[in-house]
């Protein structure tokens, strides 16, 4: 449901109550000039009901870091559904890239609360315009949305396992607790071998690896959220 749409149920409770509130006062007392005032207040809240945008941009602020995120309302197909505005369409999908430093569970619940999920990439054609965004991002890592907490590497949305882009050697749950998923945007320095940019590692849900803190920790990873409106 949009903002413009809760709004809308509001301002009709409150014609209603005082509707109610108006007529029954206004026949006790038998004042008439009160019951026009309450006629010309009710006519004034449906005119304000009636100019209401039906779809649109509204502002919410998070309490995060006092962040401002402005929502647009999706495709006509979608008017449910509202993605952040700068997000970007790929594929009947919107992608929206994050800096702010979280684990994976916290990064995929801001997805979650934004109306989507981190990321899922099941074809290369997806992998190239992910890495696209990827590549102009300021963290070294960014999450994806998929972990093998169930034994298999699983995308937490449920598409299939079809496609995968593992940097040399991974994954390989070191300290046996890797079991999430993230990109690279730099090269990891402690892993020659690994292929840098758009590459995939498993991790720690914090993505701390103590003896490698410069480069594996919560504060230098990123996540990207996706919205589904169609197929990719």
């Amino acid at each position: 449901m949009t903002v413009i749409a809760i709004v809308r149920i509001f301002l009709w409770i409150a014609v209603a109550v005082l509707i109610i509130a108006g007529v029954v006062e206004g026949f006790r007392e038998k004042k008439l000039t009160q019951l026009s005032g309450y006629a010309f207040l009710i006519t004034v809240v449906a005119t304000v009901i009636q100019i209401l945008p039906s779809s649109g941009t509204s502002e919410l602020s998070l309490p995060q870091g006092s962040v401002s995120i402005s929502f647009a309302s999706a495709p006509s197909s979608t008017t449910d559904t509202i993605v952040v505005a700068d997000a970007t369409a790929w594929g009947g999908h919107y992608y929206k890239l994050f800096d702010s430093g979280r684990d994976w569970n916290d990064a995929e619940a801001a997805c979650h609360g934004l109306g989507g999920h981190l990321v899922a990439i099941t074809s290369q054609d997806e992998q190239s315009f992910v890495q696209s965004m990827v590549q102009v991002g300021n963290s070294n890592t960014y999450w994806l949305g998929a972990t093998n907490l169930s034994g298999k590497w699983r995308w937490t949305t449920g598409e299939r396992w079809s496609y995968s882009n593992w940097a040399s050697g991974q994954p390989d749950n070191y300290m046996s607790v890797e079991h999430y998923l993230e990109m690279y945007r730099l090269s990891n320095p402690y892993s020659p071998q690994s292929d840098a940019l758009g590459k995939w590692n498993d991790v720690s849900v914090d993505d701390v690896i103590q003896d490698q803190s410069d480069f594996f920790s919560t504060s230098r990873i990123g996540y990207i959220c996706e919205w589904d409106f169609g197929s990719k």
